[in-house]
């Protein structure tokens, strides 16, 4: 670790509750919890379930999952050009192919996601709300604090013409999610998680946000092969119907209910 990170460390947790934040993030990655199977059984059950992303989407729009791929590209193209110009890493992006296509498929009138990073996810559905010309993305996401004024690269990606209907929360997941549930507290009709990929991180989530999911809503839950949350949850809540599809070497879990997707 060099010397400008440990700076830039110490500057970020001048504030308490982010250094209260950032602790209990440390410790989570030490407190390893696997769930109810073991990592190899949970890469068992990803592979023998692990449909073509292709095939599921074109049946149920073959000529939107078309554009939403093109939109994939130009979205790549775009980040490659943008990101260059950025001496950090920030991270790469979800299926957002697929949160584009569920954007205009569903039409939704409130998207909640979990990790902005540079913005992909967040480019996606806020590009397919601008065309709906409905709903609102509410983000929450917690600074990268190795990096100095991490605040400034937040959803980097984000165009300025398409932040009118973005809500941006930057204090870590549990206090984002309790303060969406006192000020606006609206039930998610996408949920998409790609933040603290741990166990514990995962369950202390979907535990707050338990009263914001409804038998409706769609969940997009990205890197389910770190651990068996997405496998002891879909068994967990019966109810649901779900789809396990692999993008850039990473396995992506889907979980609908066929009264909003119908196929």
């Amino acid at each position: 670790m060099s010397i400008l990170t440990i700076i830039n460390i110490i500057k970020f947790t001048k504030s308490i509750n982010r250094l209260i934040i950032l602790v209990k993030k440390i410790l989570r990655r030490f407190l390893i919890t696997t769930g109810n199977i073991s990592n190899d059984e949970n890469i068992n059950f990803l592979e023998k379930n692990c449909e073509n992303i292709d095939n599921f989407f074109s049946n149920i729009d073959k000529k939107l999952w078309n554009e939403s791929k093109i939109f994939q590209n130009e979205l790549k193209v775009y980040s490659e050009k943008k990101l260059s110009q950025i001496q950090y890493d920030l991270g790469g992006g979800g299926a957002y192919n697929i949160l584009y296509f569920l954007t205009k498929f569903i039409k939704p009138e409130t998207i909640f996601e979990t990790g902005v990073g540079a913005g992909f996810s967040t480019f996606a559905f806020l590009k397919g709300l601008d065309e709906n010309n409905k709903g609102i993305l509410y983000s929450s996401d917690f600074p990268y604090f190795r990096i100095s004024n991490p605040e400034n690269y937040i959803g980097t990606l984000v165009p300025k013409n398409l932040k009118s209907r973005w809500k941006l929360m930057k204090e870590g997941d549990e206090a984002n999610t309790k303060f969406y549930k006192k000020t606006f507290n609206k039930e998610f009709d996408i949920l998409h998680y790609d933040s603290d990929k741990t166990y514990l991180g995962r369950a202390n989530f979907f535990k707050i946000s338990n009263t914001l999911i409804n038998t409706k809503t769609i969940i997009v839950m990205d890197d389910i092969q770190d651990n068996s949350f997405f496998y002891d949850y879909v068994y967990k809540k019966k109810f649901y119907k779900w789809k396990i599809f692999n993008f850039e070497k990473k396995y992506i879990g889907l979980i609908y209910n066929p009264e909003v997707i119908d196929i």
